[in-house]
């Protein structure tokens, strides 16, 4: 680009101007506007007092017509505080690109170093010369090489090679105060400054930083960051955040740093500091020619020795003495308010259990209402006594994340889930820590509800009825408090905030320069402004407080006020999350039933012991499963003749007629019986069954076998035991034939094959055809909310409504992407995954972050991505259990990431020959520190998980009978839902609904009408696993 020069150069030095030539950086431009960045162009702009806002279009716009008009060459002189003018008229502006033979670096100096700052800053020193510096001042080569040298060897240093970057991420290491410890030093000619950088990846040291400065010019002469991998270019992010510092410093409070000497405080006529050691007397020593006692009186104890040593059982005894005294005297002495009696811990005998389980259940039984109800005398909420009493012994919805936190640990068993619990019970049960004190805050928002609540029916037009204390029967552990009831499906909560007293919602939502309120005041609210609106944080305890209400209330809507003293108020309509709700209702359940009840009949806590934590078998009761979607309350009844004729690949049967079970193994034609012998089968929680009387549940296991807990068993094979179980599990609780099991779950059995209504013909569907039968399983039990899965939701509601309408092709085909038509046919031949499983791909998305131990390691942090989740077969011991944990959890193993070339020989490594095709030797160093894996995380995890197993299942590490009836994965307990198999050639299914296990295959279907859905009494010859899934 030529530079037009519509001014003389003697008038521009006689007018004392700048000009473009006059070297500020970033005033000059050599290409075409489009080659440059935003914070290019807006360098540009604001050498010439132009208008910096916009997109970068706007930018580029704005440049071209200045450049259009020919007014670009005369610059702002006010530009980085008019310091660039100075410059020019005491003409030591000599900041110009720096050659390699010229360029030295200063020493730097070894002592004098202070705290920053403890010296002048240059006073020339500004923004520009940070600009110039790390954008345009790259070293060059000389420009007398020879132009006959190897091209290859010539370095290309010029401008394309930086960009903005570092001043983006240096602004953001400032922001996060990760700039620390400056400290400064000057010399006659120089500026020194160096500083601690922490990096952005998490690191054990930060990185250090040296800049050195002209302080006749300001310009930076060197700089380095040690040990970043660009330290050689001293240009780095971490250089720049310590460069922006200083500017922000000049512009803030100025360059000079050195105080006057009359600013000074007096250092004359002071008095010298006496060495002062403070002490107790008794201890003090003080030169006296007087004989030392060797009795200290005031250590004295006059008690005989046996006496002395003070222990618990003292301070009890003299405290019950005192409270004796006192009841009589009327009066508390001083100690009672200073000594507590201490409890000695004991341990619950298994004895005691059972007595301890009959009182909590009939602790339960006392608290629960016949249905789902506002218990009376509650409507005035705080200021009645019988609201106090009602909710004491039950967790409430204000403390909801509280106990969502803590029921975690318990469900998960946790070690810090007694001390965890404790605290809980402590503040929110037995109320020790007292009553939270009311702050006029509080009082102002309980004065303001009613006004809020007239508000609210003024803009929406609604009714609000008041409300009080809501229990629900089928967990009355439970309760909430709503501020109003909306209609006959939505409650109201109104919260009246602080920030809002003093200013309107919108003037709170507009203030975009935060002038009314502080950026950090903003973040601490429980909600974030997005499109105008104030919307409620997921993540805040009164988001949690309504899903508990939507949950006990069984309301679908709540309707989120925030209250202003002035101008209308903020409204949110928040919708039942139901997979929270199931969380909520899981941990809080486990809270509860574990440690509350008991705690409150053994009353441990305001003893200072830890609460007992009871085991996932206590206190249990039938399941709840109404308006929750949580859990699973199928219930089987086993007995007499649910089951016969059951297979496995050959001619075994099994026969659970007359409560007798013979089972097949695996290969073999032995028989047994297991009449009477299979009882009281526990599966790692309180659900325990009974064969003989038909009471089962499904639930977890401890050590993923199916046979976990059974007793009795001597003679027969873990498979064999295995295959009993899972498959008596498979019998309806209703004593029905197989074909009346079929009529009832009400399915529509899709065939094999198919034409689309546009007559394209399918072939090969099998892959697509077994996951329609788990969709129509899933969605027809409410097992999975298609709500909640976006556009996957959306595509497979479709898919069931053209199902049950008959028109099972055109279902298919949905699920085909790129679908190639040769000859009017689709061949659907392929993996399921290329399917209905990809749709649903982002829920099983996770993420795997490992790091190095080493600080020099190439590649010292990895992030993992992967959107499915497969199990492998690392060993000769592998399972679903040990597979699953291998991929889940962390692991620490050696580095041995690459180096680029051989390292220095303070790096620990390890060297690796290869032999090359031409027979010559490669030699490559690996990294030998130590890599952590952490734990798996998920992206969007909903209530399901989809395991690819076939790798462990062709290697004969997985069978049917080794799959657990139940897992936890991210904190959630997951059931044993359906799996597909593979044979080779064709895919089948089964699935378990309405308490049965059902066989499909679609190829019997398509073959002969209504018979490719069976109850899996057989399991198929010749197939192994390919796809498990299992659910909330």
């Amino acid at each position: 680009m030529s530079d037009d020069t519509p001014i003389s150069s003697s008038n521009v030095s006689k007018a004392r101007i700048l000009t473009q030539n006059d070297g500020v950086p970033g005033s000059k431009f050599e290409q075409d506007p489009e080659n440059y960045t935003n914070t290019q162009l807006k360098r540009w702009l604001k050498c010439r007092g132009l208008k910096l806002s916009g997109k970068r279009a706007d930018l580029i716009s704005r440049v071209r017509d200045c450049l259009k008009s020919g007014n670009h060459y005369v610059l702002d002189s006010s530009i980085d505080e008019g310091k660039w003018l100075q410059a020019k008229i005491l003409k030591k502006n000599h900041i110009n690109r720096i050659h390699l033979k010229d360029l030295t670096v200063p020493q730097t100096p070894k002592s004098g170093w202070r705290v920053f700052p403890s010296q002048d800053i240059p006073s020339l020193f500004n923004y520009g010369h940070v600009y110039h510096y790390t954008l345009e001042s790259l070293p060059v080569v000389e420009e007398n090489i020879d132009s006959t040298e190897n091209e290859e060897n010539q370095q290309d240093t010029g401008l394309g090679h930086m960009t903005d970057k570092p001043f983006t991420v240096g602004r953001k290491y400032i922001d996060s105060g990760f700039v620390h410890d400056l400290s400064d030093n000057k010399t006659n000619e120089h500026y020194f400054v160096r500083a601690h950088v922490w990096p952005s990846m998490q690191s054990d040291f930060p990185h250090n930083v040296n800049i050195i400065l002209s302080r006749k010019s300001g310009a930076v002469i060197h700089a380095s960051c040690s040990p970043c991998k660009t330290s050689e270019l001293g240009r780095c992010s971490h250089v720049v955040a310590v460069l922006l510092t200083l500017v922000d410093h000049v512009n803030n409070h100025g360059a000079k740093t050195t105080t006057p000497c009359t600013s000074k405080e007096c250092t004359w006529n002071k008095g010298q500091k006496r060495k002062k050691n403070p002490q107790k007397l008794s201890d003090a020593t003080y030169p006296s020619k007087k004989r030392k006692n060797n009795i200290q009186v005031i250590d004295f104890d006059p008690r005989p020795k046996e006496f002395r040593r003070v222990t618990s059982k003292n301070i009890n005894k003299f405290v019950v003495d005192l409270q004796a005294l006192s009841s009589d005297q009327k009066d508390v002495s001083m100690w009672e308010t200073q000594l507590l009696i201490t409890y000695e811990d004991y341990a619950l005998e298994a004895s005691s259990v059972p007595l301890l389980e009959e009182k909590g259940k009939l602790l339960l039984t006392n608290i629960t209402p016949e249905d789902l109800w506002e218990i009376e005398g509650t409507v005035q909420q705080s200021k009645s006594d019988k609201w106090r009493s009602e909710r004491w012994l039950r967790i409430t919805a204000s403390t909801c994340l509280d106990a969502y936190k803590v029921g975690k640990s318990v469900l998960t068993n946790s070690s810090n889930a007694a001390s965890s619990s404790k605290k809980f019970i402590k503040k929110h049960i037995w109320k020790l820590d007292g009553d939270t004190p009311q702050t006029s805050w509080m009082k102002y928002g309980l004065e303001s509800e009613s006004a809020a609540v007239k508000q609210y029916e003024i803009q929406t037009s609604l009714s609000v009825s008041p409300t009080g204390l809501w229990v629900n029967p089928q967990f009355s552990y439970i309760a909430c408090s709503p501020d109003g009831l909306v209609g006959d499906d939505g409650l109201l909560e109104i919260k009246s905030l602080k920030i809002f007293h003093d200013n309107t919602i919108d003037q709170v939502v507009n203030d975009t320069d935060r002038v009314l309120v502080s950026k950090d005041t903003l973040n601490r609210q429980c909600f974030v402004i997005k499109d105008n609106k104030c919307i409620l944080k997921k993540s805040h305890d009164y988001y949690y407080q309504i899903q508990c209400q939507l949950l006990v209330t069984e309301r679908e809507f709540c309707d989120f006020v925030l209250y202003a003293k002035d101008g209308p108020i903020s409204v949110q309509r928040i919708y039942r999350d139901q997979q929270l709700i199931s969380d909520i209702l899981l941990r809080l359940s486990a809270l509860w039933k574990r440690v509350i009840a008991p705690e409150i009949i053994e009353m441990r806590v305001p003893r200072d012991l830890n609460p007992f934590v009871m085991s996932s078998s206590f206190l249990t009761v039938a399941p709840h499963n109404a308006n929750v979607s949580h859990g699973n309350s199928d219930e089987f009844d086993l007995s007499n003749d649910d089951f016969a004729n059951v297979s496995h690949g050959n001619s075994d049967e099994f026969d659970l007629s007359n409560d007798d079970i013979a089972c097949g193994s695996h290969g073999n034609s032995d028989e047994f019986d297991l009449s009477d012998s299979i009882a009281n089968v526990s599966h790692g929680n309180s659900n325990e069954f009974d064969i003989s009387n038909g009471d089962s549940d499904y639930a977890s296991h401890d050590n993923g076998d199916l046979c976990s807990g059974v007793s009795n068993l001597s003679g027969y094979t873990r498979d064999e035991i295995n295959i009993a179980v899972l498959l008596t599990t498979c019998a309806s609780s209703h004593h029905s034939t197989e074909n009346n099991l079929l009529s009832d779950c009400n399915f529509k059995v899709i065939p094999w094959n198919g034409i689309t209504s546009d007559g394209i013909k399918l072939v090969n569907t099998c892959p697509i055809d077994n996951w329609l039968m788990i969709f129509q399983s899933l969605a027809k039990s409410g097992r999975l909310n298609l709500h909640n899965l976006n556009q996957a939701g959306e595509l497979i509601n479709v898919a069931l409504q053209l199902i049950d309408i008959n028109k099972f092709a055109d279902a298919k085909i949905l699920f085909v992407q790129n679908p190639v038509v040769v000859n009017g046919v689709i061949d659907c031949y392929g993996n399921e995954a290329d399917y209905c499983i990809r749709v649903l791909l982002p829920f099983l998305a996770t993420s795997l972050m490992s790091s190095c131990d080493q600080v020099a390691c190439p590649s010292k942090t990895e992030m993992y991505k992967s959107h499915s989740i497969s199990l492998g077969c690392d060993n000769n011991k592998a399972s679903f259990h040990s597979s699953l944990s291998e991929w889940l959890h962390s692991r620490i193993t050696t580095c041995q990431r690459k180096f680029s070339s051989k390292p220095s020989s303070d790096i620990p490594c390890q060297s690796d020959q290869t032999q090359n095709c031409d027979g010559t030797t490669s030699v490559s160093w690996h990294c030998a520190g130590i890599r952590t894996t952490y734990q798996r995380t998920f992206h969007c995890f909903q209530n399901f998980a989809i395991f690819s197993v076939d790798l462990l299942s062709r290697r004969g590490k997985l069978q049917i009978s080794d799959l657990p009836a139940s897992i936890i994965l991210n904190g959630q307990q997951l059931t044993l839902h359906s799996a597909t198999l593979w044979n080779g050639h064709h895919y089948i299914c089964f699935f378990r609904h309405n308490n049965t296990w059902f066989l499909y295959d679609g190829l019997k279907e398509y073959n002969q009408k209504n018979s490719g859905l069976s109850v899996f009494s057989v399991l198929p010859e010749g197939y192994y696993l390919s796809h498990v899934l299992f659910i909330v």
